[in-house]
């Protein structure tokens, strides 16, 4: 679970805390449903609570894991005389309803869009990505309905299904199949809802569990604290467009917004995505550009207050040859470091005074990448030395059995059975003031 001790959320910790010595519900609820607050994670606030507490008896409510098991029935428990106006039921009930709601207008967005499928399902990310909630959906008439499938617990890739198959019963397993037979993906994040069509969106990548790690730190390290603002911000190499859309929709103070990816294909997909995400009139006034081609240094003459890539990070032995196909050469788009390090060089150019670049690295290639740090540059990671540990399910370095090699015996890629690991490293880069 990655929790940062983000201060926004005070909010729902307070009204938590009220709700537990009031016995009332009412702060809960304003807390959900204020303008702006679409990006919290109510979920992250009731699990650090914790059950088994005066708010959450374990009478009642057992722990987390079968409240999110049994979400479905629980409007219907609301009413069991044995639950009464007992709040912690009504907390979880408001919880779930403001946020089956946000799901719900945003599955409407991307249908009138054009885009989504009127069946299907989702994955939706929760509790500091400690859980995935799969969900199947219909659209009816113009109005979505959700129901739950399964519960992932602590996923270890954006679409780790097959855990959830074993656990699940005949109806939920089919369920499942369907939806990843369908040729869409679908993820929800803090409010944020991406739609990648495999049949059109053709070399665009995602939404991956590090593109989920680098959105979930931007909520906790950026959007939920109030000490740091940014004006303008950009996503180098935007793909799906989950970090673009999360900068358009909690970005309180942003007015030029910059995506720019190698892949048209990726530009209009996360253009796509931003507009169907779009929920604000205060947000008109922000200016976007959405740029095809090949990342420089030199490409836009302007320095940026907030830059985040999720760059390729993973280690090419030199004797694997790399086409020069950049756009289609999809060994590329997820090997080497070269745009990591790039990025990383040219820290003092690219960031405004006070301006901060968020990059995802790997344990394959962290030190790497730290070795070329320029001085007067400082570099912080917000997971700490431990990194958050996921599954690495890449097919280009499975088809390449010497990478493979490469990666275990040179770069420390674990093996756990048929399986294999790596610890993400999210880092900050942050030039000091003296270099301006």
């Amino acid at each position: 679970m990655i929790s940062l001790g983000s201060q926004t959320n005070e909010v729902l910790k307070l009204a938590l805390k009220d709700a537990e010595l009031s016995g009332h519900v009412r702060k809960w609820t304003d807390a959900l449903s204020g303008q702006g607050n679409s990006g919290l994670d109510p979920f992250l606030t009731i699990k650090d609570h914790g059950f088994g507490t005066k708010l959450f008896p374990s009478a009642t409510l057992p722990d987390f894991d079968d409240w999110l098991l049994k979400i479905e029935n629980l409007q219907k428990s609301i009413t069991d005389p044995r639950f009464g106006n007992e709040p912690g039921p009504q907390v979880l009930f408001q919880t779930w309803r403001s946020a089956s709601q946000g799901i719900i207008q945003a599955l409407r967005r991307a249908r009138l869009s054009g885009s989504v499928p009127k069946s299907g399902g989702l994955l939706y990310f929760i509790a500091g990505l400690s859980r995935c909630m799969v969900l199947h959906y219909d659209i009816v008439s113009d109005m979505p309905r959700l129901s739950f499938v399964a519960l992932v617990k602590e996923p270890k890739s954006a679409f780790d299904f097959w855990g959830a198959i074993d656990d699940a019963d005949v109806a939920a397993r089919n369920s499942l199949k369907a939806i990843l037979g369908t040729g869409h993906k679908i993820v929800a994040h803090r409010g944020i809802l991406i739609h990648v069509d495999r049949r059109a969106d053709t070399h665009v990548f995602g939404p991956s569990i590090d593109t989920l790690v680098l959105a979930e730190v931007l909520a906790q390290d950026v959007f939920e604290s109030p000490e740091w603002k940014f004006r303008s911000a950009i996503e180098v190499g935007c793909g799906n467009g989950l970090l673009t859309a999360a900068i358009a929709n909690h970005g309180a103070d942003l007015q030029e917004l910059f995506a720019v990816d190698i892949s048209f294909n990726a530009v209009a997909c996360t253009a796509r995505n931003v507009s169907s995400t779009q929920r604000f009139s205060s947000k008109n006034h922000v200016k976007s550009y959405y740029v095809s081609g090949k990342f420089q240094p030199s490409l836009f003459n302007r320095r940026f207050d907030l830059l985040v890539c999720n760059p390729p990070y993973i280690p090419v032995p030199e004797k694997i040859r790399i086409s020069g196909d950049l756009e289609y050469d999809f060994l590329h788009a997820v090997g080497g470091t070269e745009l990591a390090k790039e990025l990383i060089l040219n820290a003092p150019i690219l960031l405004s005074e006070g301006g901060r670049m968020l990059l995802m690295a790997s344990d394959l290639c962290l030190e790497e990448l730290l070795a070329v740090l320029p001085n007067h540059v400082s570099v912080r990671r917000p997971l700490g030395n431990e990194g958050f540990e996921v599954l690495f399910d890449v097919e280009a370095v499975f088809n390449k059995p010497e990478w493979l090699s490469y990666l275990l015996n040179e770069k420390g890629l674990i093996s756990r059975g048929d399986s294999y690991y790596h610890r993400l490293h999210p880092i900050w880069i942050e030039p000091q003031a003296s270099l301006f």
